[in-house]
């Protein structure tokens, strides 16, 4: 059994993903705690595949989930935490906007005793190297507002959307068990899940640099992931 869990969705990332991938491992052989690093592949339709099973036979502490239908980067993230054995379960985005070497802020929390981690790009101390254009990061805001609105009661969360979260192992593979969302609105899932159980969560300030070619579409994802804040509320309703 690991000490970390490292799960990599990865959708199309047949660009950057063995470079990433190189910089993960190298990056937590130099730590002290033994790690995995779980590369989810989302039913891509180009070499994504082909490069992590390539890396995989480089870099021994990599293995593959793959399945064929794209599902969304929920879905992928689900599969990879429940399939994870690590002590403590991290997930990031295979683009590296969050890079490795903000992990000790996460390992400190969760050694205070902490349930969960998750980054801010909006927190005291984060900084942007790189922003987003004006509409994302608009869209953004107007998500996180709707989800302190609807989902958390004034319960502040500055930035719900960040991918780089770090959960202890039983905290990690009980929400996701319990998430039903599989699109862009699963972090809102998850933390709202965590919330009910009285589960203790703490933004880290976090560098972040936006990827100028990510997938995300702003006005779908923006309209998908509101009807993902009212489906949240209607499946706990329905409890």
């Amino acid at each position: 059994m690991p000490q970390l869990s490292i799960v990599v969705p990865a959708y199309n990332e047949e660009t950057k993903l063995y470079a990433s991938l190189r910089i993960i491992v190298e990056y937590f052989r130099a730590q002290e705690e033994s790690f995995e690093v779980i590369v989810v592949n989302d039913g891509s339709s180009d070499r994504t595949l082909q490069i992590a099973e390539g890396a995989s036979k480089e870099m021994q502490e990599i293995r593959i989930i793959d399945y064929k239908e794209n599902r969304g980067k929920g879905y992928a993230v689900k599969k990879g935490v429940l399939d994870s054995s690590g002590e403590i379960v991290l997930f990031m985005d295979a683009d590296l906007s969050t890079r490795p070497e903000e992990w000790p802020k996460f390992r400190e929390a969760l050694n205070n005793g902490l349930d969960i981690a998750i980054g801010s790009r909006r927190a005291s101390g984060a900084q942007i190297a790189k922003s987003q254009p004006m509409l994302r990061e608009a869209m953004g805001k107007v998500f996180t507002y709707l989800s302190n609105k609807i989902l958390f009661s004034g319960q502040r969360i500055s930035d719900i959307s960040c991918g780089f979260k770090a959960f202890k192992r039983e905290v990690a593979h009980e929400l996701f068990a319990a998430q039903k969302l599989t699109d862009w609105s699963f972090d809102a899932e998850i933390l709202y899940i965590a919330k009910k159980h009285n589960y203790s969560i703490v933004e880290v300030p976090i560098t972040w640099t936006d990827d100028p070619n990510t997938k995300v579409k702003p006005i779908r994802a923006a309209a998908v992931a509101f009807i993902g804040l009212l489906k949240i509320r209607i499946n706990s309703n329905n409890k």
